[in-house]
């Protein structure tokens, strides 16, 4: 998988609601079905699930926001984002893991 995600509203504050959302694409042109993600975040006031949209409230910014996405044939792709206070772009950091055979 080639992990990607976004989220509104962009730029985001601190106490306001902001929704993320998983926009992965499948680069093995559909021989390994997408099995699961899994959200993390720096500074929120709640935890976050493994749905394709997340909603979280940061207490600080700036603060990471990571994306995991697994295949089924046991390949995974991370992408780290760091969401930034009044629009500053965001640093992206992806990391691949391919199961050798």
């Amino acid at each position: 998988p080639l992990v990607d995600f976004s989220w509104t509203p962009n730029p985001t504050a601190t106490s306001a609601l902001t929704t993320f959302t998983d926009n992965t694409r499948n680069r093995s042109a559909g021989a390994a079905a997408l099995a699961g993600r899994t959200w993390s975040f720096e500074n929120v006031t709640r935890a976050p699930g493994t749905g394709q949209t997340e909603s979280v409230v940061f207490t600080r910014l700036p603060a990471k926001a990571t994306l995991s996405v697994n295949d089924s044939n046991g390949n995974s792709c991370t992408l780290e984002q760091t969401v930034n206070p009044g629009g500053t772009p965001p640093l992206k950091r992806r990391f691949f893991r391919e199961r050798g055979d």
